[in-house]
């Protein structure tokens, strides 16, 4: 939702492009839960006992990433390239070459989603909300508050609907 609304207010071609880039970005870390429970159950721990990214501790435990896995998925599942990118990418959007634009949305979006608190990631203050992204949508910081804002209205207005 947070990629589709950022992809509206930029005036992205394709705003239901982000909206799936958005919902795939975390593929990886539902395979991996599937999968490799417990190696999995070590990166969350090791998340909330070093207070480290969770990216850091998929990588020291695992030796790759939860976008490493979700890009091969979306590779295995024929995705156009875009996507998988966005999947792969969503935290190194300066590695985007295929559609960087893309990236930057779903980067973003993901970031707004961990620092609201929203999903699977204990590590919402610890994320790296990357200048190179912020540079590519041509936001500055009070657009950036401002989406930010917009979105905290976006879910509550979900979540009182999803209520009813």
């Amino acid at each position: 939702i947070i990629s589709r609304f950022i992809a509206k207010k930029i005036k992205y071609p394709t705003p239901e492009e982000a909206y799936i880039a958005g919902l795939l970005r975390d593929i990886g870390k539902t395979i991996l839960n599937q999968h490799m429970e417990k190696e999995y159950q070590e990166v969350l721990s090791k998340v909330n006992e070093n207070n480290i990214s969770f990216l850091d501790a998929e990588k020291e435990i695992l030796g790759f990433s939860h976008g490493e896995i979700g890009a091969k998925v979306g590779e295995k599942w024929n995705l156009p390239k875009d996507l998988v990118e966005a999947i792969g990418s969503h935290h190194t959007p300066e590695l985007a070459i295929e559609n960087p634009l893309l990236v930057s949305i779903v980067h973003i979006a993901d970031a707004i989603t961990m620092m609201m608190g929203i999903g699977l990631g204990l590590d919402g203050l610890a994320y790296n909300l990357s200048p190179i992204a912020i540079k590519a949508l041509e936001l500055d910081e009070i657009q950036l508050q401002d989406i930010i804002s917009q979105v905290a209205d976006l879910i509550k207005d979900e979540e009182s609907f999803l209520a009813i």
